[in-house]
């Protein structure tokens, strides 16, 4: 449960959609530490960032985004092609301004899809 959201990348410049979503993911994980998140606690694994709530001990998940390939085409993003998916399970002030920084990073090119 909880709200999903998309990035899609555009291939330019000779670097691969994957090589774009990797980048974004660095840059994003950069950005994110700089935010006030109270208790969270933000951890990079291998395809992308898992943020974690540990005073919420029912249910600490607070976000995952990580790099996906898609099984089916969603919106304007097609079957097998590499996109970043963010999932939220809180909608809280400190997840707003996690959505907001994360709208604000992504260039105009790249896509912000509601799922």
């Amino acid at each position: 449960m909880g709200w999903e959201y998309g990035i899609q990348c555009i291939e330019e410049d000779g670097i691969s959609k994957e090589q774009q979503a990797r980048q974004l993911i660095e840059q994003l994980s950069q950005a994110l530490v700089t935010l006030d998140l109270g208790d969270m606690v933000i951890e990079q694994v291998d395809d992308g960032l898992v943020i974690t709530d540990p005073s919420y001990t029912d249910w600490p998940h607070v976000a995952q985004i990580q790099v996906e390939q898609a099984d089916l085409a969603i919106e304007s993003i097609a079957e097998g092609e590499v996109y970043i998916y963010c999932l939220f399970h809180r909608h809280d002030a400190p997840v707003r301004r996690m959505i907001d920084t994360i709208q604000t990073i992504i260039s105009t090119e790249d896509q912000w899809i509601e799922l």
